[in-house]
């Protein structure tokens, strides 16, 4: 596959040594066997070769999201804002013990939510930590698992 006309930053613009933009230049990039081959201006296509005009869009590497927690979000439900802390972790940890419970049956929705946001935001792996408590027991890491089974075709995944 020969991605042509990519825009790729390549270096920084600076007033007073200070960083104030990017610089960018137009490159095609060569893929062969989901690796890139060939970075170079003006690359001619191979016999048979697909070829995608990027239209002089910004081209990114893929990201990864190491520390998140699929188990337990708001994402995708009605705004709730933030209870204040009055005892520090305490008050997280203690809010656990009567939210975790309430949120299960829509936990695998929400999860489900979180992961396709991070697929369309350009991640390829997704680093998740997942409660195991009293309150809960080990539904959390079914419920991940789920979540996850559901995308291993586009992204890679952990849980911890």
């Amino acid at each position: 596959m020969l991605l042509k006309n990519c825009k790729l930053e390549t270096g920084f613009s600076t007033v007073n040594q200070r960083i104030v933009a990017t610089e960018t230049a137009s490159y095609d990039i060569r893929i062969e066997n989901e690796v890139c081959t060939a970075v170079a201006p003006q690359l001619r296509p191979l016999e048979s070769e697909t070829v995608i005009d990027v239209n002089q869009q910004l081209v990114l590497p893929a990201l990864r999201e190491m520390h998140i927690h699929i188990d337990k979000t708001y994402f995708g439900g009605p705004w709730k804002a933030c209870r204040p802390l009055t005892k520090g972790i305490l008050t997280r940890i203690e809010e656990e013990t009567w939210l975790l419970p309430e949120q299960l049956p829509t936990s695998l929705e929400r999860a489900c939510q979180v992961i396709e946001q991070y697929i369309q935001q350009g991640h390829y792996h997704i680093r998740s930590h997942c409660n195991v408590d009293p309150s809960i027991g080990t539904k959390h890491i079914e419920i991940t698992k789920e979540a996850f089974s559901r995308y291993e075709q586009y992204i890679t995944h952990e849980i911890v």
